[in-house]
């Protein structure tokens, strides 16, 4: 059975835009990836605007986590 996280559903106020974002974090298929192991899917929504996702690929999530974040800190809605 593939471990799969509980996706995270949150709405949020990020620079005075309201934003609802989900995350999931799962193995990946060899027919995805053969090089990595694991992933994350972000998605961001706008009412009106848009919907964006990202998929980071990786094999060590300690190592995964800074760059992660500071990728997604680059992700958001211009007004």
């Amino acid at each position: 059975m593939k471990r799969v996280a509980s996706l995270i559903v949150a709405a949020f106020l990020l620079s005075g835009i309201s934003v609802q974002a989900a995350a999931s974090i799962f193995d990946v298929e060899s027919a995805f990836s053969t090089e990595y192991r694991e992933a994350l899917l972000f998605a961001l929504h706008k009412r009106g605007k848009a919907d964006a996702y990202a998929v980071f690929l990786y094999r060590d999530p300690e190592r995964a986590k800074p760059i992660i974040r500071e990728a997604l800190s680059a992700l958001s809605f211009v007004r």
